[in-house]
Protein backbone atom coordinates (compact mmCIF):
# COMPACT_ATOMS: atom_id res chain seq x y z
CA UNK A 1 0.00 0.00 0.00
CA UNK A 2 2.99 2.34 0.47
CA UNK A 3 3.40 2.29 -3.34
CA UNK A 4 -0.18 3.46 -3.90
CA UNK A 5 0.08 6.04 -1.11
CA UNK A 6 3.08 7.65 -2.78
CA UNK A 7 1.30 7.57 -6.15
CA UNK A 8 -1.79 9.22 -4.66
CA UNK A 9 0.30 11.88 -2.92
CA UNK A 10 2.09 12.73 -6.17
CA UNK A 11 -1.24 12.99 -7.98
CA UNK A 12 -2.91 15.18 -5.33
CA UNK A 13 0.03 17.47 -4.60
CA UNK A 14 1.71 17.90 -8.01
CA UNK A 15 -0.15 16.49 -11.00
CA UNK A 16 -3.78 17.43 -10.40
CA UNK A 17 -3.13 21.05 -9.31
CA UNK A 18 -1.61 21.64 -12.76
CA UNK A 19 -4.99 20.82 -14.31
CA UNK A 20 -7.25 22.62 -11.85
CA UNK A 21 -7.94 26.34 -11.77
CA UNK A 22 -9.36 27.34 -8.39
CA UNK A 23 -10.26 30.92 -7.43
CA UNK A 24 -11.01 30.09 -3.79
CA UNK A 25 -8.71 30.94 -0.92
CA UNK A 26 -7.24 27.61 0.19
CA UNK A 27 -5.98 29.00 3.53
CA UNK A 28 -8.75 29.54 6.11
CA UNK A 29 -9.00 33.00 7.62
CA UNK A 30 -8.71 31.54 11.10
CA UNK A 31 -5.55 29.49 10.79
CA UNK A 32 -6.14 27.72 14.10
CA UNK A 33 -9.36 26.04 12.92
CA UNK A 34 -10.41 23.79 10.11
CA UNK A 35 -6.81 23.01 9.23
CA UNK A 36 -5.48 19.87 7.60
CA UNK A 37 -2.22 18.30 8.73
CA UNK A 38 0.22 18.67 5.81
CA UNK A 39 3.58 17.60 7.17
CA UNK A 40 5.83 17.29 10.19
CA UNK A 41 9.05 19.34 10.13
CA UNK A 42 12.02 17.84 11.96
CA UNK A 43 15.18 19.90 12.57
CA UNK A 44 17.73 20.79 15.26
CA UNK A 45 18.16 24.24 16.75
CA UNK A 46 20.67 25.90 19.03
CA UNK A 47 20.17 28.86 21.35
CA UNK A 48 22.55 31.78 21.02
CA UNK A 49 21.65 34.46 23.49
CA UNK A 50 18.08 35.48 22.74
CA UNK A 51 18.20 33.90 19.30
CA UNK A 52 17.25 30.40 18.19
CA UNK A 53 19.42 29.26 15.30
CA UNK A 54 18.69 26.44 12.84
CA UNK A 55 21.40 23.84 13.25
CA UNK A 56 20.43 21.08 10.79
CA UNK A 57 18.74 20.30 7.51
CA UNK A 58 14.94 20.46 7.71
CA UNK A 59 13.45 17.00 7.29
CA UNK A 60 9.88 17.09 5.90
CA UNK A 61 7.89 14.03 7.02
CA UNK A 62 4.62 13.54 5.10
CA UNK A 63 4.00 9.96 6.29
CA UNK A 64 1.00 11.03 8.42
CA UNK A 65 -0.41 13.53 5.94
CA UNK A 66 -4.11 13.06 5.21
CA UNK A 67 -4.88 12.74 1.51
CA UNK A 68 -8.39 12.80 0.10
CA UNK A 69 -8.92 11.61 -3.46
CA UNK A 70 -11.81 12.83 -5.56
CA UNK A 71 -14.58 10.25 -6.03
CA UNK A 72 -13.82 9.99 -9.76
CA UNK A 73 -10.14 9.34 -9.01
CA UNK A 74 -11.09 6.54 -6.63
CA UNK A 75 -13.39 4.98 -9.22
CA UNK A 76 -10.71 5.12 -11.91
CA UNK A 77 -8.16 3.53 -9.59
CA UNK A 78 -10.50 0.73 -8.53
CA UNK A 79 -11.40 0.00 -12.16
CA UNK A 80 -7.78 -0.53 -13.18
CA UNK A 81 -7.03 -2.37 -9.95
CA UNK A 82 -9.92 -4.77 -10.72
CA UNK A 83 -8.54 -5.43 -14.22
CA UNK A 84 -5.11 -6.08 -12.73
CA UNK A 85 -6.53 -8.46 -10.12
CA UNK A 86 -8.59 -10.32 -12.75
CA UNK A 87 -5.46 -10.82 -14.87
CA UNK A 88 -3.71 -12.36 -11.89
CA UNK A 89 -6.60 -14.74 -11.14
CA UNK A 90 -6.82 -15.86 -14.78
CA UNK A 91 -3.36 -17.38 -14.64
CA UNK A 92 -2.31 -15.72 -17.91
CA UNK A 93 0.10 -13.20 -16.40
CA UNK A 94 3.61 -14.48 -15.63
CA UNK A 95 5.21 -13.05 -12.51
CA UNK A 96 8.72 -11.68 -12.88
CA UNK A 97 9.91 -10.83 -9.41
CA UNK A 98 13.53 -10.65 -8.37
CA UNK A 99 14.71 -12.00 -11.73
CA UNK A 100 12.80 -15.29 -11.41
CA UNK A 101 10.27 -16.57 -13.94
CA UNK A 102 6.96 -18.09 -12.92
CA UNK A 103 3.69 -18.75 -14.76
CA UNK A 104 0.72 -18.64 -12.42
CA UNK A 105 -2.06 -21.20 -12.73
CA UNK A 106 -4.07 -20.18 -9.67
CA UNK A 107 -5.01 -17.14 -7.59
CA UNK A 108 -1.90 -15.55 -6.09
CA UNK A 109 -1.26 -12.67 -3.72
CA UNK A 110 1.86 -10.52 -3.45
CA UNK A 111 3.33 -8.58 -0.55
CA UNK A 112 4.71 -5.89 -2.88
CA UNK A 113 3.75 -4.37 -6.23
CA UNK A 114 4.22 -6.64 -9.24
CA UNK A 115 6.75 -5.34 -11.76
CA UNK A 116 7.86 -6.67 -15.15
CA UNK A 117 11.53 -6.56 -16.03
CA UNK A 118 12.89 -5.46 -19.39
CA UNK A 119 12.74 -8.98 -20.82
CA UNK A 120 9.44 -9.92 -19.22
CA UNK A 121 6.90 -11.80 -21.35
CA UNK A 122 3.14 -12.17 -21.05
CA UNK A 123 0.37 -14.02 -22.89
CA UNK A 124 -1.78 -11.94 -25.24
CA UNK A 125 -4.79 -12.85 -27.33
CA UNK A 126 -6.12 -11.92 -30.76
CA UNK A 127 -9.84 -12.42 -31.50
CA UNK A 128 -11.04 -13.29 -35.01
CA UNK A 129 -14.86 -13.12 -35.33
CA UNK A 130 -16.26 -15.97 -37.41
CA UNK A 131 -18.39 -13.72 -39.60
CA UNK A 132 -15.29 -11.75 -40.67
CA UNK A 133 -13.80 -14.73 -42.52
CA UNK A 134 -13.93 -15.31 -46.27
CA UNK A 135 -15.92 -18.40 -47.14
CA UNK A 136 -16.21 -20.89 -49.99
CA UNK A 137 -18.97 -23.17 -51.15
CA UNK A 138 -20.46 -25.18 -48.29
CA UNK A 139 -20.16 -22.30 -45.80
CA UNK A 140 -21.92 -18.96 -45.44
CA UNK A 141 -22.35 -16.09 -43.00
CA UNK A 142 -25.39 -16.58 -40.78
CA UNK A 143 -26.73 -16.00 -37.27
CA UNK A 144 -26.22 -18.40 -34.38
CA UNK A 145 -28.83 -17.65 -31.74
CA UNK A 146 -28.83 -14.04 -32.95
CA UNK A 147 -25.04 -13.73 -33.12
CA UNK A 148 -23.07 -13.36 -36.39
CA UNK A 149 -21.23 -16.60 -37.20
CA UNK A 150 -19.92 -18.78 -40.02
CA UNK A 151 -22.38 -21.57 -40.92
CA UNK A 152 -20.99 -24.87 -42.22
CA UNK A 153 -23.48 -26.71 -44.41
CA UNK A 154 -24.39 -30.23 -43.32
CA UNK A 155 -26.43 -31.32 -46.35
CA UNK A 156 -26.45 -30.97 -50.12
CA UNK A 157 -23.67 -31.41 -52.65
CA UNK A 158 -21.30 -29.17 -50.72
CA UNK A 159 -21.95 -30.67 -47.29
CA UNK A 160 -18.89 -30.24 -45.06
CA UNK A 161 -16.97 -28.95 -48.05
CA UNK A 162 -16.92 -25.35 -46.89
CA UNK A 163 -14.12 -23.46 -45.21
CA UNK A 164 -13.50 -20.19 -43.38
CA UNK A 165 -10.39 -18.25 -44.38
CA UNK A 166 -8.94 -15.61 -42.04
CA UNK A 167 -6.11 -13.13 -42.44
CA UNK A 168 -3.71 -13.08 -39.48
CA UNK A 169 -1.80 -9.85 -38.75
CA UNK A 170 1.35 -10.88 -36.90
CA UNK A 171 1.69 -8.75 -33.72
CA UNK A 172 4.74 -6.52 -33.41
CA UNK A 173 5.43 -7.69 -29.85
CA UNK A 174 5.28 -11.42 -30.65
CA UNK A 175 8.00 -13.61 -29.16
CA UNK A 176 8.95 -15.90 -32.04
CA UNK A 177 10.62 -18.50 -29.83
CA UNK A 178 7.23 -19.47 -28.36
CA UNK A 179 4.47 -21.15 -30.44
CA UNK A 180 1.17 -19.44 -31.26
CA UNK A 181 -1.98 -21.30 -30.19
CA UNK A 182 -5.62 -21.26 -31.33
CA UNK A 183 -9.01 -21.92 -29.72
CA UNK A 184 -12.37 -22.32 -31.49
CA UNK A 185 -15.77 -21.13 -30.23
CA UNK A 186 -18.57 -23.05 -31.92
CA UNK A 187 -22.10 -24.40 -31.53
CA UNK A 188 -24.85 -26.22 -33.40
CA UNK A 189 -28.54 -25.89 -34.11
CA UNK A 190 -31.23 -28.38 -35.04
CA UNK A 191 -32.54 -31.68 -33.72
CA UNK A 192 -32.23 -34.09 -32.03
CA UNK A 193 -31.43 -32.62 -28.63
CA UNK A 194 -29.35 -33.58 -26.77
CA UNK A 195 -27.25 -34.68 -29.72
CA UNK A 196 -24.26 -36.96 -30.14
CA UNK A 197 -21.93 -34.58 -31.96
CA UNK A 198 -18.72 -35.99 -33.42
CA UNK A 199 -16.51 -34.57 -36.17
CA UNK A 200 -13.03 -33.12 -36.77
CA UNK A 201 -12.02 -29.48 -37.13
CA UNK A 202 -9.15 -29.05 -39.57
CA UNK A 203 -7.16 -25.90 -38.81
CA UNK A 204 -4.45 -24.93 -41.27
CA UNK A 205 -2.08 -21.99 -41.19
CA UNK A 206 0.62 -20.46 -43.36
CA UNK A 207 2.96 -17.47 -43.13
CA UNK A 208 4.30 -15.37 -45.95
CA UNK A 209 6.00 -12.13 -46.84
CA UNK A 210 4.51 -9.20 -48.71
CA UNK A 211 4.03 -9.96 -52.42
CA UNK A 212 4.97 -13.60 -51.85
CA UNK A 213 3.01 -16.30 -53.66
CA UNK A 214 0.78 -18.27 -51.30
CA UNK A 215 1.72 -21.85 -50.53
CA UNK A 216 -0.01 -24.82 -48.93
CA UNK A 217 -1.38 -24.88 -45.41
CA UNK A 218 0.11 -26.86 -42.52
CA UNK A 219 -2.87 -28.54 -40.87
CA UNK A 220 -3.76 -29.58 -37.34
CA UNK A 221 -6.83 -31.77 -36.75
CA UNK A 222 -8.96 -31.32 -33.63
CA UNK A 223 -11.43 -34.11 -32.87
CA UNK A 224 -14.77 -33.11 -31.33
CA UNK A 225 -16.79 -35.53 -29.18
CA UNK A 226 -19.89 -34.08 -27.53
CA UNK A 227 -22.27 -36.97 -26.70
CA UNK A 228 -24.81 -34.79 -24.88
CA UNK A 229 -24.45 -31.43 -26.63
CA UNK A 230 -27.44 -29.08 -26.65
CA UNK A 231 -28.27 -26.68 -29.42
CA UNK A 232 -27.52 -22.97 -28.98
CA UNK A 233 -24.83 -23.77 -26.39
CA UNK A 234 -21.44 -22.20 -27.06
CA UNK A 235 -18.69 -24.84 -26.97
CA UNK A 236 -14.93 -24.26 -26.92
CA UNK A 237 -11.87 -26.27 -27.71
CA UNK A 238 -8.78 -25.88 -25.50
CA UNK A 239 -5.86 -23.80 -26.72
CA UNK A 240 -3.96 -25.92 -29.25
CA UNK A 241 -0.55 -25.41 -30.87
CA UNK A 242 -0.27 -24.89 -34.59
CA UNK A 243 1.64 -27.42 -36.66
CA UNK A 244 5.23 -27.46 -35.32
CA UNK A 245 6.65 -27.10 -38.85
CA UNK A 246 5.37 -23.51 -38.91
CA UNK A 247 8.26 -21.27 -37.92
CA UNK A 248 7.53 -17.67 -36.96
CA UNK A 249 10.23 -15.12 -37.70
CA UNK A 250 11.09 -11.60 -38.82
CA UNK A 251 10.84 -12.54 -42.48
CA UNK A 252 7.05 -12.94 -42.36
CA UNK A 253 4.63 -10.06 -41.96
CA UNK A 254 1.35 -11.81 -42.74
CA UNK A 255 -0.44 -15.06 -42.04
CA UNK A 256 -3.53 -16.94 -43.15
CA UNK A 257 -5.77 -19.33 -41.26
CA UNK A 258 -8.11 -21.88 -42.88
CA UNK A 259 -10.74 -23.78 -40.90
CA UNK A 260 -12.92 -26.59 -42.23
CA UNK A 261 -14.86 -29.64 -41.03
CA UNK A 262 -13.93 -33.20 -41.98
CA UNK A 263 -14.94 -36.71 -40.97
CA UNK A 264 -18.48 -36.13 -39.64
CA UNK A 265 -18.66 -39.51 -37.94
CA UNK A 266 -22.18 -38.91 -36.65
CA UNK A 267 -25.18 -37.35 -38.32
CA UNK A 268 -24.83 -33.82 -36.92
CA UNK A 269 -26.92 -30.73 -37.15
CA UNK A 270 -25.83 -27.36 -38.56
CA UNK A 271 -22.47 -26.26 -37.14
CA UNK A 272 -21.57 -22.59 -36.53
CA UNK A 273 -18.16 -21.05 -35.89
CA UNK A 274 -18.49 -17.90 -33.76
CA UNK A 275 -14.94 -16.95 -32.94
CA UNK A 276 -11.28 -17.96 -33.16
CA UNK A 277 -8.87 -16.94 -30.38
CA UNK A 278 -5.15 -16.73 -31.13
CA UNK A 279 -2.87 -16.71 -28.10
CA UNK A 280 0.77 -15.72 -28.36
CA UNK A 281 3.65 -14.86 -26.05
CA UNK A 282 4.54 -11.17 -26.10
CA UNK A 283 7.80 -9.51 -25.20
CA UNK A 284 6.99 -6.29 -23.33
CA UNK A 285 9.84 -4.35 -24.94
CA UNK A 286 8.59 -5.25 -28.41
CA UNK A 287 10.67 -6.17 -31.46
CA UNK A 288 11.75 -4.65 -34.74
CA UNK A 289 9.69 -5.41 -37.84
Amino acid sequence: MSYFREAFKLWVTEVKPCHVICAHNLVPEDKTRNCVFLAQLNFDVTSVGNLVMLNSVVDIDESQRQILLATQDQQDFMRYFAIWAKSLSSGLLPAFIGGGNETMDSIRSFASPLALEGNARVFKKLVLPGYSAHHGRGAARALFNGLPAMHFMTSGTNAFGGEALFSIPLPEDMEYAEPMQFRLHWGFQGNPQPADIGFVWRVGARLYQANEATSGFENVEVAVAEPTARRNAVLMTPFIDFDPSIQFGDSQQYGALRISIIDPGNAISDVYLMQVDLRYTANRIGRGV
